[in-house]
């Protein structure tokens, strides 16, 4: 009898062939669907940002009106009488419970800007700035609206120990109030320069600054709350140059963190917070290249900047 044939073994696995075929076509679905998880991510960044910048204004209308209807300064130098270690409106949100946000401050000079908090827009880095004299200085200074240099947080060196007037509390930020320092042209409701620029908020310099009418600021005097932005993307005090500026890009200190960039990469969306409490973005192209023309007529379509160019 002859015996029966040895059944013939099975191949097991993957041939060499199969598994590039595999690894080919899981990259194929990577390509194709990382543009779409990056847009998907950075679209939910935005409304993460929008809804940060809508907490801290009504955190700031809130301040106003617990103190009579006045805003809060932007910023008041150390050294004056009434604060002799100086005054700064997201460190004095915070401290008055406005809000809430950690302390960035580990040092004088050194600061964790990797935390969460409604200060922060998703879209920002954790470079850190402790000092005013580093932001517009040599190699920091943004050249346009999208350059990455406006992605940086910043933490205000306002003391608030007043046992030694060391920096151990400050707010890390990434967005800025529509502020501008003290002069003639931001005096209201008399600015008395041709090229007057009058900003809902002020950086006051001394204790005559302090005293001075002319400097202080009142939701009475924001007649459309639906277009007065409050609250912009940017990394310092005076995004809005008080001085006229040249060359291409007029707001280079405004931070375009969203949306599809320009061509050329210099511009893209910042989201603006408005006194009505309602946040949008825009586009910042039309305002980085025509922003001249807020000196004279303002920027007047939805977006106003200057209590004296309220239509």
């Amino acid at each position: 009898m002859s015996q029966p044939h040895a059944h013939a073994r099975r191949h097991s696995g993957f041939t060499l062939v199969e598994l590039l075929v595999v690894i080919g076509i899981i990259a194929l679905l990577i390509s194709i669907l990382l543009p779409a998880l990056n847009k998907a991510k950075r679209s939910a960044n935005n409304v993460q940002c929008m809804s940060n910048m809508r907490q801290i204004a009504m955190a700031m209308l809130g301040y106003s009106n617990a103190n009579h209807g006045i805003l809060i300064p932007m910023r008041i130098t150390a050294a004056t009488t009434a604060y002799p270690y100086g005054f700064y409106w997201a460190n004095e949100l915070v401290n008055e419970h406005y809000i809430t946000a950690p302390n960035a401050v580990l040092s004088p000079t050194v600061a964790n800007l990797n935390q969460n908090s409604a200060f922060r827009c998703p879209e920002g880095t954790a470079d850190m700035h402790l000092s005013l004299s580093a932001i517009g200085g040599a190699g920091e200074e943004p050249s346009y609206p999208a350059d990455v240099k406006n992605n940086v947080g910043y933490v205000d060196p306002a003391a608030t120990d007043p046992a030694t007037g060391t920096l151990d509390f400050g707010i890390a930020t990434w967005y800025v109030p529509v502020c501008g320092g003290t002069g003639t042209s931001n005096q209201y409701p008399t600015p008395t320069t041709s090229v007057s620029r009058v900003t809902p908020f002020v950086w006051l310099e001394s204790d005559a600054d302090v005293a001075n009418p002319l400097y202080h600021r009142t939701l009475s005097q924001i007649y459309k709350g639906s277009e007065m932005v409050m609250l912009v993307e940017a990394n310092q005090y005076n995004w809005i140059k008080k001085s006229t500026t040249t060359g291409v890009h007029l707001l280079n200190r405004l931070a375009a963190r969203h949306g599809q960039k320009t061509n050329d990469g210099t511009n893209a969306y910042a989201n603006f917070a408005f006194f009505d409490g309602h946040v949008a973005p825009f586009a910042t192209q039309p305002l980085d290249l025509n922003y001249l023309d807020t000196y004279t007529t303002g920027y007047t379509h939805a977006t106003t900047f200057f209590l004296n160019k309220q239509n």
